[in-house]
């Protein structure tokens, strides 16, 4: 059993909180913290983590077998719900140099270059992007992990949609993102919400609940510690799709 919660130096002004069993998922432990709520499986494991999402397409392929028969039906599907995100992402922020974090099937990045924004799309799966290269022609795609890309310019929105509560370290993945965020650049977080009705009528049957896909399930408590720890702050949320909440974070620059 994990000895404390993953935010534990942050989610109380003790330093320490305690971890209760939630039960087990998929041959793992589920727990979360007394203190933050912060929902968290263990043991997590790397090798098998990253083994899942490289496994050229697979996981891809599993997921277009969920209520869908090819993958241009899933992604029309996902470009309907792309145009909701981006007309509420240009409420926000104006068109501009933008880096999409885990695009998957370029739906996402596809909307946002037709919507005038200069777009990079990085993702894990080579086999993934040769498809999403197919669909949104103007979106630069990049695959590999972000410790092995290099960007020439900083981006004025850097977007991270069903992808964050991927993250096996997000600590240290928002310690490098945010170098790449411009001064007063927009950081966008979807997510599954712990909050929402779902996780409280469902509990480890939700839908969201998927261990080796994500580690950690988060709530706006969580989010406002971790983005706080790279300097942000959580100016507006909204929710796009049922149990699923989009934050959006900026720099502090009071001082």
């Amino acid at each position: 059993m994990p000895q404390v919660c993953y935010l534990f130096l942050h989610c109380t002004d003790h330093g320490s909180s305690k971890l209760v069993e939630l039960g087990v998922k998929d041959n793992y432990t589920v727990y979360r913290c007394e203190a933050c709520g912060l929902i968290q499986v263990g043991p997590r494991d790397e090798s098998k983590y990253l083994e899942f999402y490289k496994r050229a397409g697979e996981y891809y392929d599993h997921a277009v077998t969920v209520g869908y028969h090819t993958r241009d039906e899933r992604f029309e599907h996902d470009y309907q719900i792309a145009e909701v995100r981006v007309k509420n992402l240009l409420m926000r922020t104006a068109p501009c140099r933008i880096l999409d974090m885990g695009c998957g099937n370029g739906a996402f990045p596809c909307r946002l270059s037709e919507n005038g924004f200069q777009c990079v799309g990085v993702d894990l799966d080579e086999w993934v992007l040769e498809y999403s290269s197919k669909k949104a022609p103007l979106v630069d795609f990049r695959c590999g992990e972000l410790t092995q890309l290099t960007f020439s310019e900083k981006f004025g929105c850097i977007t991270l949609i069903d992808s964050f509560e991927h993250l096996l370290d997000p600590v240290m993945y928002l310690s490098q993102i945010t170098k790449l965020l411009d001064m007063k650049g927009v950081l966008v977080l979807e997510t599954p919400d712990p909050d929402s009705d779902g996780w409280k009528n469902q509990g480890l049957a939700w839908r969201h609940m998927k261990p080796i896909e994500h580690p950690f399930i988060y709530n706006e408590q969580n989010l406002r510690t971790l983005l706080g720890l790279s300097g942000l702050t959580l100016f507006d949320k909204i929710y796009t799709i049922p149990d699923r909440c989009t934050y959006y974070f900026r720099r502090d620059l009071r001082d």
